[in-house]
């Protein structure tokens, strides 16, 4: 099995990085750049800063993808295709299209669909006494998979509030990945996490501290299907790996999203519980 040159990973990432410089800054200034006059809840920048930081990290996965020539290659390329659906609804969204979040949880789902028929690969176990045993019935292990995935790949865009934030837990699950995978002597599994390692650490040299190139929602949703999926590569080719570590290596992610989800349920409740009041609180401004 031929491996490819050590410059390959590297290349993908410098190729991501000269994307970013030339290219993203043209889209920017055309179509995703978001001037002073519009109030963000989350904005903490000055200035306007372009949002399709996700195309990069695409041509630096392409780019290690083109050049690769040995068994990682096919994987590589079907976690890459799976992913272009999702990257696709959130790019919209930072185009200024207005995707509603129904139409991109859709996409998640159907990206996942498509990496379930071209991977053949799905969760088959959770490490949970007897729930396990569902897990036995296909349709169901398929859809808890969807229902998986779908819920990580949001759950980055979620945690995508300051310069590097979601960058840097996607960079420290992909080393995680690596470690655990190195030491069960999964080559697979390393080389996968490598490329999508190198390809975000070109965006993130710009998006932390100074904030030059956002990720945007395309590359937060990218970034966490094509890491689910490569989480999922590993347990499933190792069954001595419990599902609880991979978990804990998601788990900033999916804690942050379950609390939002609980908040804003929490606050809804809340506000219908006291709206009575509005009118009284309204005449006494």
């Amino acid at each position: 099995i031929r491996r490819p040159p050590r410059s390959t990973h590297c290349i993908s990432s410098a190729a991501s990085d000269v994307y970013k410089r030339q290219v993203s800054g043209r889209i920017h200034h055309q179509y995703s750049a978001r001037g002073l006059q519009e109030v963000e809840v989350q904005r903490s920048h000055v200035g306007s800063t372009p949002r399709i930081g996700g195309i990069a990290i695409l041509v630096g996965c392409v780019y290690a993808w083109y050049n690769s020539d040995n068994f990682s290659s096919n994987y590589l390329g079907y976690i890459i295709l799976s992913g272009i659906p999702v990257l696709v609804f959130g790019l919209l969204d930072d185009l200024h299209f207005k995707v509603r979040p129904v139409y991109r949880l859709l996409g998640a789902a159907i990206s996942s669909i498509i990496a379930i028929i071209l991977l053949k690969t799905w969760l088959n176990r959770v490490d949970v006494l007897f729930v396990d045993q569902l897990f036995l019935l296909s349709p169901l292990a398929i859809l808890f998979t969807i229902f998986a995935t779908t819920g990580v790949t949001h759950s980055f865009n979620v945690i995508d509030g300051l310069n590097g934030l979601s960058l840097g837990i996607s960079l420290s699950t992909s080393f995680f990945l690596t470690v655990i995978a190195w030491l069960t002597t999964d080559a697979l599994v390393v080389l996968l996490c490598l490329v999508f390692f190198l390809s975000s650490l070109g965006l993130f040299l710009l998006n932390f501290p100074w904030g030059k190139i956002f990720l945007g929602d395309g590359g937060a949703y990218f970034q966490g299907h094509c890491l689910s999926w490569i989480a999922i590569l590993l347990l499933v080719r190792n069954p001595e790996i419990t599902a609880w570590s991979i978990l804990l290596i998601f788990f900033w992610p999916v804690v942050e999203t379950v609390f939002s989800i609980y908040r804003r349920l929490y606050k809804k409740k809340y506000f219908l519980k006291f709206q009575y009041l509005i009118p009284y609180l309204v005449n006494l401004a």
